[in-house]
């Protein structure tokens, strides 16, 4: 999993600036953050990188959303019947780690 805090304090609001053969990318203080070089993908690629605090942003909520279903899941009084969410997500987990080894 991505350790997010070690962006905190990152610049928002990137844009893109192009001077025909590469993307910059702009920070909110009007510098260089990143460029991408022009090629054929180079207008996807350098939106991407663009987005990227607001991509952040959006995992960072994510996450908040599923601590919540998560405390709701282990607070039904329903948890420990088959078919359950908490079922459910205890053989996900499970087989994801066996995936993982």
């Amino acid at each position: 999993m991505i350790d997010t805090d070690k962006y905190e304090g990152h610049s928002t609001g990137w844009k893109r600036k192009t001077n025909h053969s590469t993307y910059s990318i702009i920070n909110d203080d009007g510098q260089k953050v990143a460029s991408v070089p022009c090629y054929e993908e180079c207008n996807k690629d350098s939106q991407l990188v663009a987005d990227a605090p607001l991509l952040l942003e959006e995992v960072k909520e994510l996450r908040k959303d599923n601590e919540l279903y998560l405390a709701c899941i282990h607070a039904s009084q329903f948890r420990h019947l088959p078919g359950s969410a908490m079922s459910k997500l205890n053989q996900e987990r499970f087989l994801q780690r066996g995936e993982e080894e």
